[in-house]
């Protein structure tokens, strides 16, 4: 995509409006983040009619690469995908591939997201140690509720 829009002298801006999607999509594409979809490889055929076989190629063996890296997680150790299998669901399934790869990545943000917030939550308190608003609470409890001068 990136020698595409080189060789043609355009800025990142001003391709992704020719393509009808953000700039920030387009450098996420131009920098293997995210896969062409079948739809936006459509619309490059008809702006830009050039052998695309290539590119769709590339495309199949990413799709195909970050299905095997999600299928990879420990959480699929029970019933493991055999590599030819992923394969074959990458080129006869691309936007099952797609979706999920996606919601793979959802899953491991949303354990790294839990983490943090368990740090938070316990502040590095050893396990089974109390935080300081609970000995507070508990010692108003156990003085019922009673403070003397």
């Amino acid at each position: 995509m990136r020698q595409l829009r080189a060789e043609r002298g355009l800025r990142q801006a001003g391709f992704a409006a020719r393509l009808g999607i953000s700039t920030s999509y387009l450098s996420q594409i131009e920098h293997d983040d995210r896969p062409l979809t079948p739809a936006l490889l459509d619309r490059l055929q008809r702006l830009f009619p050039l052998e695309w076989e290539e590119v769709a190629a590339d495309a199949g063996d990413r799709r195909a690469g970050a299905l095997r890296e999600a299928a990879a997680d420990p959480l699929f150790a029970a019933a493991p995908i055999a590599p030819e299998q992923l394969e074959r669901a990458a080129l006869q399934q691309p936007q099952l591939a797609d979706q999920f790869v996606a919601l793979h990545a959802a899953y491991r943000r949303a354990g790294q997201r839990l983490q943090i917030i368990d740090e938070a939550l316990t502040g590095g308190t050893a396990e089974g140690s109390r935080l300081p608003w609970e000995e507070v609470r508990d010692w108003f409890h156990d003085a019922g509720n009673y403070v003397d001068r």
